[in-house]
């Protein structure tokens, strides 16, 4: 596997993990887990600007 392969999977895998972070926090209406998961999507974006 090429080096932009594996930081575009990585980013996908935080896409999702963010997604589901942010649904978990909407479901039981707490602040944190939202927070997180837009962290993990503010980090996924970046690591997608640098495969390019």
């Amino acid at each position: 596997m090429r080096k932009t392969q594996v930081i575009g999977i990585v980013a996908l895998l935080l896409v999702i993990i963010g997604v589901a972070m942010i649904a978990i926090g909407i479901k039981m209406r707490i602040l944190p887990p939202p927070l997180t998961g837009v962290g993990f999507m503010l980090i996924a974006w970046a690591l997608w600007t640098m495969r390019k």
